[in-house]
């Protein structure tokens, strides 16, 4: 028996041919992508164990969505996206983030995280990511 043929997986699965760049199906050599427009009809969230490639796979989907002029507010109880900051090199990355959290306890964040008074839809903005800093 052989694999199914990527192109029937993909009409199968209703998955369309450009969009969203998830990955890859290793077995089928087929490119896996999402339309933007429906997958941001709803909240996304990852889950996983530890060590499954959560963080990974929420950066990727991230950095897709900015791609292509999507808003994304980022929900970050460890503090670990403030790295779309920064790109591979170092340098400043091109994705506009906004940082949110306690000046006091990250005085390089963008602005005061104060969820009493702040208005979250001030935040998102076409193509730009708001990284709500909880740590």
């Amino acid at each position: 028996m052989s694999p199914a043929p990527a192109n029937l997986v993909r009409s199968a699965l209703r998955l369309p041919s450009d969009g969203v760049h998830l990955g890859e199906i290793p077995t089928l050599g087929s490119e896996v992508y999402l339309d933007p427009s429906v997958l941001m009809e709803k909240q996304i969230g990852v889950f996983g164990r530890t060590g499954s490639g959560k963080s990974y796979s929420a950066a990727v989907l991230i950095e897709e969505l900015l791609e292509h002029d999507m808003p994304v507010v980022i929900i970050d109880p460890h503090g670990e996206y403030t790295s779309l900051q920064v790109a591979a090199d170092g340098t400043p990355s091109d994705y506009p983030v906004k940082h949110f959290a306690n000046l006091e306890w990250v005085p390089e964040a963008d602005a005061e995280l104060d969820l009493d008074s702040m208005d979250l839809t001030d935040c998102i903005a076409p193509g730009q990511a708001a990284i709500i800093d909880l740590h």
